[in-house]
């Protein structure tokens, strides 16, 4: 999920028309900021495998979400 976003490209749930990454007035800020620090997480746990020489599962940890 990391690395689709790194790369431009949406989420499978992200409708055509949103092209922006603010918050959707109807979603609650807790839970748009409990998202973004889980991507944050993941990227940086996929970072540290990567830097571990880890290279295949590094880069899978940047395209699927636990």
């Amino acid at each position: 999920m990391t690395g689709l976003i790194l790369v431009g490209g949406p989420p499978r749930s992200a409708s055509a028309t949103s092209t922006t990454w603010a918050p959707d007035r109807t979603v609650p800020m807790g839970v748009f900021l409990l998202v973004l620090a889980n991507l944050l997480l993941n990227l940086v746990l996929a970072i540290v495998t990567l830097f571990k020489g880890k290279i295949w599962t590094g880069l899978l940890g940047l395209f699927l979400a636990p």
